[in-house]
């Protein structure tokens, strides 16, 4: 069986992340991810089929909570 390779593409500034991409970055699971747009401190958008945070509330969460 041929493995498939996940190739990671790079971070245009200001693009949204996805729940795992800003899991990744927060360093938290994505079902904390979840439960941070829940409760409105992150928000999201499901606008593509794939739920997306803005970039900008992402790294505003990440200074605030550091």
């Amino acid at each position: 069986m041929e493995t498939v390779t996940k190739i990671e593409r790079p971070r245009l500034p200001g693009a949204p992340y996805t729940k795992q991409e800003a899991a990744n970055f927060l360093r938290v699971s994505t079902k904390q991810i979840e439960r941070f747009v829940k409760r409105g401190l992150l928000r999201s958008s499901k606008a593509v089929r794939t739920v997306m945070i803005p970039a900008e509330d992402v790294e505003n969460f990440a200074r605030r909570t550091a």
